[in-house]
């Protein structure tokens, strides 16, 4: 990533709107001071890059002809990886300015990181396997100290892995799918062990010791089902910028008045469906889901539906001229 994007954001800050001050131009400014703190800091404060994101998406609520907000945060979501996301922000700033230099910049910096090898499974840690019991004469004390030296072991490495995350980016899910499946797989074989042991010795203390574990594995579980969430919501959106396009094409080539009221009923419908999906977003962001990455699209569908609006206004006036 080249340090100096953000820098090159600010300095293009300076030549269009200097001397503006505004809420847009504030939140801007502190979404990037966040970001060039998070790089400085080594990329380990992810509050900061958290705080970064929500300056920068009040930024471009505030004013939707800039782009550079879309594009710190374009830069935002490649720090992590997120191609995709980033991708969509690319994509609504070059819808602002197609001739931003720092647009293709960025995004041959993004098609560059694309092409680099995937390392996502070195960084996977190997959580210790579970011993077969066999089908001879088994130690039963022995296999209890056994049992429990794997669960410590297990839980151990669990708290060497970062929480696990809902996520839009492909190779993230990726990612903790392969370590849930891992998990389970191991958690699994220690149950088995557990009952082995339970036909000659009180289990219920390896039973404590292993609920650490399970709950680590509920987290992954959640983690992928908000993640799946978050999918199909993402789907759910394009899906209706694409009704959106379609009912502003309907509304412009509109010439019977008795088209009014399917018109407005069609905006109706889809006012209802922005409300639908606020629900969802709000539900998500109450379970703690990280919510920033479809934000934007989110937006960008209020937005288009406010254009659409305007466009149904404008062919009702023209349709009760006829």
């Amino acid at each position: 990533m080249d340090p100096t994007f953000l820098k090159n954001i600010q300095e293009r800050s300076g030549t269009l709107q200097e001397n503006r001050q505004s809420a847009s131009e504030a939140n801007l400014f502190q979404g990037i001071a966040c970001l060039e703190k998070f790089q400085q800091d080594g990329f380990g404060d992810l509050d900061l890059l958290k705080l970064a994101c929500r300056q920068l998406i009040q930024a471009m609520k505030a004013n939707s002809l800039d782009d550079r907000p879309c594009l710190a945060l374009a830069y935002t979501f490649l720090l992590i990886e997120d191609y995709e996301t980033a991708g969509e922000y690319l994509g609504l700033a070059r819808e602002i300015d197609r001739n931003n230099p720092l647009n293709a910049a960025l995004g041959e910096t993004m098609a560059e990181l694309k092409r680099l090898p995937d390392e996502t499974e070195q960084k996977i840690p190997v959580l210790a396997e579970i011993p077969s019991t066999g089908e001879a004469a088994l130690d039963y004390d022995a296999l209890y100290d056994e049992v429990e030296a794997s669960i410590v072991k297990q839980v151990h490495a669990l708290m060497q892995q970062p929480p696990p995350k809902p996520s839009l980016n492909p190779t993230q899910v990726k990612q903790l799918e392969h370590l849930y499946q891992q998990l389970q797989n191991n958690h699994q074989a220690i149950c088995r062990q557990i009952a082995v042991v339970d036909r000659e010795i009180d289990v219920s203390e390896l039973r404590v010791k292993l609920k650490p574990f399970e709950a680590s594995l509920q987290r992954y579980e959640k983690a992928l089902l908000a993640s799946e969430q978050l999918k199909s919501l993402r789907n759910e959106l394009d899906q209706e910028l694409q009704k959106i396009e379609q009912a502003s094409q309907t509304a412009d080539a509109a010439t019977d008045p008795g088209d009014i009221p399917v018109l407005e009923q069609t905006l109706e419908s889809l006012l209802d469906h922005c409300d639908a999906y606020a629900d969802q977003l709000d539900a998500l962001h109450t379970s703690g889901v990280e919510i920033s990455a479809i934000e934007p699209l989110y937006n960008n569908v209020l937005q288009n539906v406010e254009e659409l609006r305007e466009t149904l206004e404008d062919a009702t006036e023209r349709l009760k001229q006829l």
